[in-house]
C-alpha cells in the first residue's frame, strides 16, 4: 500500500513497510504479483460484501 504526499511541486511516494515485507515474502514463496493482486481483490469484494 501507497500513500502519496505533495511537497511542492514535488510528489513522494511512502511505502507501508509491512506491505512491502508481506510481498517480499509472497514473492519467496513463488507468488506472482497477478497472484497478489486476485488475493488482495478477491478479499476485498468479500469484505465488501459483508
Amino acid at each position: 500500500m501507497k500513500l502519496e504526499k505533495k511537497f511542492g511541486n514535488r510528489m513522494e511516494i511512502v511505502l507501508d513497510k509491512e506491505w512491502v515485507s508481506l510481498v517480499k515474502q509472497a514473492k519467496e514463496l513463488g507468488l506472482s504479483i497477478q497472484d497478489i493482486r486476485n488475493f488482495l481483490s478477491k478479499h476485498e469484494r468479500e469484505s465488501q460484501h459483508q
